[in-house]
């Protein structure tokens, strides 16, 4: 059996980590040989295999207009050389090897809602491209994996054209364990409340900062660092959420994308942690939050509440009186904040990254047996 690998887009941290973890657990794979497709600088971080054959591919493949021509032409020529079956995790392809094997990873191309909170701009146009592209890519696959019941049942209720003839399987990503360490749940001062995310119309920092500012009015010691790079005009609206609050100490912290060990050290430090996206396909930032056994206020959009569960107070992430409830509950309760952050680190633990990708290899295999052999 061969598996043919498409990396040619991931070009983003989550994509990348992916893919790196299902390679270092190769030993669940029956595969005779996997061959990954990708640039240079991707190849150099995925681990070494006698099984795994990695191939470079043209620099110019960064462009989505010369990365859509390499896979239509040039990749679909190399798979059907090798035969066996192809997996494209970055979930747009539109070449003619079949059978092939996608995912469903960017939520905001399909809620409609969320897409056009970007408004009339070239973010919405790029999303609304890419909501074509991978709606062809979906029809056309042999099978799909979603990484939450969430997105599964979205695209079951709202897009079922798209599933006629595609077997689905819901496989979550694996999170790498952050070190456990023994919280006392006693609030520093100031609090530490921490948001790690990238600065978009959907992740609702400004709401957030309001927030933090109305229990700062009510007397509360509290300090707020984001964490994560952003979009030009999500940002603006960022700055201006701070701006209205110049009355107050300076009680917002924003340190941009930082490193991961940076971002670790962030989840170690931090008292509390708040997460008020309202789109995600599985927030994996929330999970790692959850390991951290951080008591968490969380959005109760989307596959939130299937990820944390019980595990959390929840609230609507564009009020910012009910994200303060929420954050309230948890400063004036330190029997809660235990509770809470204990449960999380036990719910985290099932999101490994071996069982990521045994059902990974698994489900591919099972598409190889139906249509090569």
């Amino acid at each position: 059996m061969i598996l043919s690998i498409d990396a040619s887009n991931l070009l983003l941290g989550g994509g990348i980590k992916h893919l790196r973890f299902l390679l270092q657990n190769i030993e669940h794979s029956n595969f005779e040989k996997i061959i990954v497709y990708g640039p240079a600088k991707l190849l150099a971080v995925l681990p070494e295999s006698s099984k795994v054959d990695l191939r470079e591919i043209p620099e110019k493949t960064s462009s989505i207009v010369c990365r859509g021509w390499w896979q239509a032409t040039k990749l679909s020529e190399y798979v059907r050389l090798e035969g066996g079956v192809l997996f494209v995790p970055g979930g747009a392809y539109l070449g003619n090897y079949r059978p092939f094997v996608t995912m469903f990873r960017n939520m905001q191309v399909f809620e409609t809602v969320e897409l056009n909170r970007e408004g009339l701009s070239k973010e919405w146009l790029r999303l609304k491209i890419l909501q074509t592209v991978q709606a062809k890519t979906f029809q056309n696959s042999s099978g799909l994996i979603c990484l939450s019941e969430y997105a599964q049942s979205h695209l079951q209720q709202f897009y079922p054209n798209l599933l006629k003839t595609v077997e689905l399987r819901r496989i979550p990503h694996g999170i790498s364990q952050l070190e456990e360490n023994c919280r006392d749940y006693v609030l520093k001062s100031p609090i530490q409340l921490l948001y790690v995310s990238t600065v978009k119309q959907y992740k609702h920092q400004w709401h957030l900062i309001d927030a933090v500012a109305q229990l700062k009015r009510q007397g509360y010691s509290i300090e707020l660092h984001l964490v994560g790079a952003g979009d030009t005009s999500a940002l603006r609206k960022m700055q201006e959420a701070i701006d209205r609050h110049d009355d107050l100490e300076a009680f917002v912290h924003y340190h941009d994308g930082l490193p991961y060990t940076e971002i670790f050290d962030w989840y170690q430090r931090a008292d509390l942690f708040a997460y008020p996206s309202s789109c995600e396909n599985l927030p994996n930032i929330l999970l790692e939050a959850m390991s951290s056994a951080l008591p968490i206020a969380c959005s109760d959009r989307g596959p939130m509440p299937e990820v944390l569960r019980d595990a959390g107070c929840y609230f609507n992430p564009e009020q910012p009186k009910s994200i303060a409830a929420s954050l309230k509950m948890l400063l004036d309760d330190k029997t809660l904040r235990q509770r809470l952050g204990r449960k999380a680190l036990e719910y985290s633990h099932k999101y490994t990254w071996e069982r990521c990708a045994q059902e990974t290899f698994s489900f591919l295999q099972s598409v190889h047996q139906r249509h090569c052999s």
